[in-house]
């Protein structure tokens, strides 16, 4: 699972770029404690955006599934 870019922007934006996906990709963002806060499942994007504006500062974890490969990000939140 290749990604071209991850880019995280002011106000709790974070925008993936995966070039062109044919496939169902999904997103799970995780608490530091392992609580799923959000899951949002895109398809034939070549980015997403995730909003983190409606969470407080913090470690955040993005998990991203696609065609059965996990590729895991850890997110700070300031």
């Amino acid at each position: 699972l290749e990604f071209r870019r991850v880019l995280f922007r002011s106000r709790g934006q974070c925008t993936i770029d995966f070039g062109a996906i044919k496939e169902a990709v999904t997103l799970d963002l995780y608490s530091v404690y392992g609580q799923k806060l959000k899951e949002i499942t895109v398809f034939e994007v070549a980015a997403a955006e995730l909003s983190l504006e409606a969470f407080p500062q913090g470690i955040y974890y993005l998990r991203v599934h696609y065609q059965g490969a996990v590729r895991n990000f850890k997110i700070i939140r300031d």
